[in-house]
């Protein structure tokens, strides 16, 4: 059995279609889809028109110029053809039936009534069943909902095809122009802003000082006496009114050993509470009256003061040590010599500016640039203590003062800017290498720079105004339109998706990038 011939119109929706198939009292169907036709819209309408067929136990077949139409039916397992590739012209269809296998390509004697119904005829046919489907097809709830389903889907593909996707990518190669400027620009303190005529740039003077103490061995010997030292702490407990006792005052040991003083003290009275007396005491250091190592003696308990002999203060007035006393030494020792200590001081000084540089740089705010030889560090006061320690090691203590003069880097790049204004006037810096030399430093805190830029201009470009020039415009308008722009070498333009063919109006929807040669 011949299929049922179906000539889709346009425009008609997929719905229209599913009737059409549902209406035909026929085993087999073939819809003959002209080009442009709204079921090549979306594949969604292949796909249900194949689900009814199936439903119904109808052979669905497609006969489309569209190769389009051909491909989205192919892809839904619906068998088509192109009649245009078809052997003579002929728009036939392999002999097929209801329930018998698919076969394309047999030869068969067709009558006419194979040929293609005239489009006419078709026409007609629709005309007059067309009220009484749309009847009908507004008791079948099913294909109701199909209908609106599909409608809402072409208006949601719609929307996002033509607001929602539509975009254009353009990216301009713009020619850039090799510019170098040598000068010497002046960090002055006592300038607030940039001065273009002047090449002055505001400068910044930090400033830091430090004392550092270290230890160096003495090579030398010499013969030494050194005194035993320590401390003993002072007693009063004779009376609530304190007791001076002056320098060098003698603090006499068990065996007759002689420590004094080493400076004056006071000693606090002692405390009366509930009618007794509790005694007071204060702290003090001692020398020892002889020098050597006799005197380097353990803790004493009682040390008494000779000066207060023969009078109530001598059992009322006393000494203890609770460490012992050292330091005591005759002969031999470590000592060091000139050269020991000019090596020490050379040692200390570099050491310290080392040490201050790293500190002051540590601190220095990010904006400011420090130019190697914009600094400068002087010795101050410096302390030797010749007496070496246990390990033959003398003291030395330096004291240092470093001073940097800064400037922040980008006052400087904006006086380059305006130099590059001035002789190229269209032109700004994309790019650039700043290079310094020598820096010197001048009275009133004053940093002078020699400096060596090399950069690159290009021609000012405003992205917003190109978005603005080429909206709404095609793609013949678009780039004729891009090349208008000053020192664009070329360009990269993309329309998307593919069907769109100018670009976008809302400037969201246009991106424009700026590459530079």
């Amino acid at each position: 059995m011949e299929p049922k011939k179906i000539t889709v119109g346009k425009t008609e929706e997929v719905t229209e279609v599913a009737e059409k198939i549902i209406d035909a009292e026929a085993s087999g169907i073939l819809l003959v889809i002209p080009k442009f036709s709204r079921l090549a819209e979306s594949a969604a309408n292949f796909r249900l028109l194949k689900r009814e067929a199936d439903a119904l136990g109808k052979q669905l077949m497609v006969e489309s110029v569209d190769e389009k139409v051909v491909k989205l039916a192919g892809s839904h397992g619906i068998e088509c053809r192109n009649p245009f590739f078809e052997a003579g012209g002929e728009r036939r269809f392999s002999d097929i039936s209801g329930n018998a296998p698919k076969s394309r390509g047999r030869n068969d004697s067709s009558s006419k009534e194979d040929t293609v119904e005239p489009v006419a005829a078709i026409h007609r046919f629709v005309e007059a069943s067309h009220s009484t489907r749309k009847r009908r097809l507004l008791f079948r709830p099913r294909f109701w909902l199909i209908g609106v389903g599909g409608a809402a889907l072409i208006a949601l593909g719609f929307y996002i095809a033509l607001g929602v996707l539509p975009k254009a990518d353009i990216t301009l190669i713009v020619k850039t122009v090799p510019w170098s400027y040598d000068t010497t620009v002046l960090a002055d303190k006592a300038v607030s802003v940039p001065d273009t005529k002047l090449m002055k740039i505001p400068g910044q003077v930090f400033q830091e000082k430090k004392n550092l103490q270290l230890q160096f061995p003495a090579s030398g010997q010499k013969r030494v006496e050194r005194k035993a030292t320590g401390k003993i702490i002072i007693y009063n407990n004779y009376s609530s009114a304190p007791q001076s006792l002056v320098a060098r005052t003698r603090f006499s040991a068990p065996d007759g050993k002689i420590f004094r003083l080493t400076e004056a003290v006071l000693v606090p009275g002692a405390k009366i509470e509930g009618g007794k007396l509790t005694q007071s005491s204060i702290e003090a250091q001692v020398t020892a009256d002889v020098s050597g190592e006799s005197y380097n003696i353990g803790p004493v308990a009682r040390f008494t003061i000779p000066g207060f002999a023969g009078s109530p203060k001598s059992a009322g007035f006393s000494g203890e040590s609770k460490e012992p006393m050292a330091g005591g030494f005759i002969g031999q020792a470590p000592f060091p010599t000139t050269d020991d200590i000019v090596k020490a001081k050379d040692t200390a000084g570099k050491t310290l500016e080392n040490s201050m540089r790293t500190l002051v740089e540590a601190r220095l705010p990010k904006e400011f640039k420090l130019i190697q030889g914009a600094e400068q560090f002087a010795l101050g006061k410096s302390d030797v203590v010749t007496e070496v320690d246990a390990d033959g090691r003398f003291t030395l203590s330096e004291e240092g003062t470093i001073t940097l003069t800064v400037f922040r880097e980008q006052d400087l790049l904006t006086i380059l800017s305006e130099k590059a204004k001035e002789q190229n006037a269209a032109f700004e810096i994309r790019q650039g290498d700043l290079t310094y030399g020598k820096p010197e430093l001048k009275p009133g805190d004053l940093l002078s720079v020699p400096i060596h830029y090399q950069a690159k201009l290009v021609r000012k470009i405003d992205v917003e105004e190109v978005k603005r020039t080429v909206a709404k415009k095609g793609e013949a308008e678009l780039r004729a339109a891009v090349f208008a722009l000053s020192s664009v070498e070329s360009a990269h333009i993309s329309l998307w998706p593919f069907w769109v063919r100018s670009v976008p109006a809302d400037a969201e929807r246009i991106k424009v990038t700026i590459d530079y040669q």
